[in-house]
């Protein structure tokens, strides 16, 4: 036995290898999701607070005050972010030929990383205003999830475990990805210089797949052989997850269910709460709260426990070096003996990740405003901090324009802007936190953007001391 003996992760192998015991794929598709996928999910939204006329901020602070008697919108969004290496760092070009470069990718890493993404769709948004009191109603599909990981696991991998020898190393999975649908009510009260207002939403989940809490494993390199001795307490939960089997008529693997959008038996609440001060009338601060909740997940559920102490002594690649391809079936028997799982179908529950902003903006001659922004977000143990400025100037009578300049996720090169434009009873803006990305996107780590269209339906007009009346555009 050698030192590479974890190489065999680097050799090329071809997919047709046997399945013994009619193997199961669910693991496998678990592990691809969690370790792969959830670099689609999680958010780090900056700018939405410094729009003037969205028509949709009270998603991200349940206090704000309608500007028309109502309002009706829909948004997308979507970010991509990580905290350790761009796509560019991935590939090595030579020659005009792009080669995978993970060792340079691992000398990016840091004994802490995140990958981070996600989608949101909301389709429906409806702000209603009568009197000092609104109402707020909206619809949405999210995606949310997160990923924590290490630099020592990574590199165990990929360059083997010689130089861990005598050494006890700890991994300490930490991840989820789901897909939920979200319906949430709200409201509030404006008193003049203070506008107070909360969100009830009922939250029903589509699918999830995530690390249990407290997950450990101890992996420990022998000095005499270079085995690896393994302790591990370590569990998975899944819930709606499709089974992807092998087929061996067919050569290929079978999908046994879709990830859709079905309602299911998986349900939560979900609760945001909001303050807005108005000290001046130049100076706006706000502060809120939102997605401090829950799911808890009962259909078609499986927990995959591991929980075991064992030796393994890896896969050996000398006898394959030279060759095209690997018979992969020795690395399945390896993994199916030594990796044995546990499973049950009990229920479970995962909270939601909680953010809290803190923002202020301030008026200055010549319709334009500046404004600083604090985000938090408060994820499975982790937090993740952000801070942002922003200016803004309205540009004529229909357009505003905005800049914003941002530190998240460990990184300054983040110059973001966001467009408003109102014509008539329509309101369409446009934003992302980090413009760079939008024309060098392999050599950025933060991506996102949002667009949005809210509609004016009623306008009101006040004239002294009378009754709103009712004006058409």
């Amino acid at each position: 036995m050698t030192a590479k003996s974890l190489h065999y992760i680097r050799s090329t192998y071809n997919q047709n290898f046997s399945i013994k015991q009619q193997f199961s794929m669910r693991i496998l598709w678990l592990v691809l999701l969690v370790s792969f996928s959830t670099v689609c999910f999680a958010q780090q939204e900056l700018g939405n607070l410094f729009l003037r006329t969205n028509g949709l901020s009270n998603l991200l602070n349940p206090a704000t005050v309608p500007q028309h008697r109502l309002q009706v919108g829909a948004t997308g969004y979507y970010n991509l972010s990580n905290t350790s290496f761009t796509y560019n760092d991935l590939l090595n070009k030579e020659n005009g030929v792009a080669t995978y470069d993970f060792d340079r990718v691992i000398e990016n890493l840091k004994p802490d990383n995140f990958l981070q993404a996600n989608f949101d769709l909301i389709p429906l948004n409806l702000q209603y205003k009568l009197g000092d009191a609104f109402l707020n109603f909206h619809y949405g599909i999210k995606n949310s999830g997160f990923a924590n990981y290490g630099d020592i696991l990574p590199d165990l991998l990929w360059n083997g475990n010689a130089k861990y020898i005598g050494q006890e190393i700890r991994v300490n999975p930490n991840a989820q990805g789901m897909r939920y649908h979200e319906i949430g009510l709200g409201g509030g009260m404006d008193f003049g210089k203070i506008s107070i207002g909360a969100s009830l939403k009922y939250l029903n989940g589509v699918f999830d797949v995530s690390t249990a809490d407290n997950n450990d494993i101890y992996l420990y390199t022998q000095d005499d052989a270079y085995q690896i001795m393994a302790s591990t307490d370590f569990q998975v939960n899944t819930s709606n997850l499709p089974e992807v089997r092998y087929d061996s008529i067919h050569d290929g693997f079978v999908e046994t269910a879709n990830l859709g959008y079905q309602f299911s038996a998986n349900s939560g609440l979900g609760f945001d709460v909001g303050i807005n001060a108005k000290p001046t009338d130049k100076l706006t601060l706000t502060a809120s709260v939102i997605d401090i909740g829950f799911i808890n997940w009962k259909s078609n559920n499986y927990n995959y426990h591991h929980n075991h102490t064992f030796e393994w002594e890896g896969i050996d690649i000398s006898s394959y070096v030279g060759e095209d391809s690997i018979d992969f079936s020795n690395v399945v028997d390896s993994i199916d003996t030594d990796y044995s799982f546990v499973t049950s179908s009990n229920s479970y529950k995962t909270s939601l990740p909680t953010k809290f902003y803190l923002s202020a903006q301030y008026e200055l001659p010549q319709e334009i405003t500046v404004g600083g922004l604090f985000y938090s977000e408060f994820n499975r143990g982790t937090t993740l901090p952000a801070v942002a400025v922003n200016v803004s100037k309205q540009l004529g009578k229909y357009f505003r324009l905005g800049l914003t300049y941002a530190w998240r996720n460990r990184s300054w090169s983040n110059l973001g802007a966001n467009l408003e434009v109102e014509v008539g009873p329509a309101q369409l803006f446009f934003l992302s936190d980090n413009l760079f990305a939008m024309f060098n996107p392999w050599n950025s780590k933060n991506s996102n953007g949002r667009i949005g269209l809210s509609f004016s339906l009623l306008k009101e007009k006040n004239t002294g001391d009378e009754l709103p009346i009712l004006i058409e555009e």
